[in-house]
């Protein structure tokens, strides 16, 4: 059943149906019976969140580089999964770093692009009003 609220959660863009998938997280994390396994399945759905952002944002300079409306969409999609996910739950591990020497380069610091996803504002691009106020109310 993880994989498909995964995969669901990974799928839609729509607050409501986020929404609920979140709250079905929340449920099923509530069976005690099964801890172990929710909490490492919990641990793939927040990774899988912060490789599908990875992916939205591979080699972007978001100081400078002009974003694609299809690039656009998927780090909006993104953020308001993060957000969504918020409600409800403790993400710091998305804040930070892995501290791994070997895989630091590679991963994002999802606090540095939104900063940067912020800063774009005064680039004053129509089309990434949208992701500027989920930055903000993030």
């Amino acid at each position: 059943m993880w994989n498909d609220v995964t995969r669901q959660f990974l799928r839609h863009t729509d607050r409501v149906v986020l929404r609920e998938v979140v709250a079905l997280v929340r449920r099923m994390n509530s069976t005690t019976a099964l801890d172990a396994t929710n909490q490492t399945k919990f641990e793939e759905l927040k990774e899988s969140l912060s490789v599908a952002l990875q992916e939205a944002l591979s080699d972007k300079d978001l100081a400078m580089d002009s974003l694609e409306d299809e690039e656009l969409q998927n780090i909006e999609s993104g953020l308001l999964r993060v957000q969504t996910l918020m409600t409800q739950y403790n993400v710091d591990s998305l804040f930070a770093s892995t501290g791994d020497a070997d895989q630091e380069d590679d991963k994002i610091d999802l606090f540095d692009v939104l900063l940067a996803l912020a800063a774009r504002g005064k680039l004053g691009y129509r089309t990434e009003v949208k992701v500027g106020v989920i930055v903000v109310s993030t």
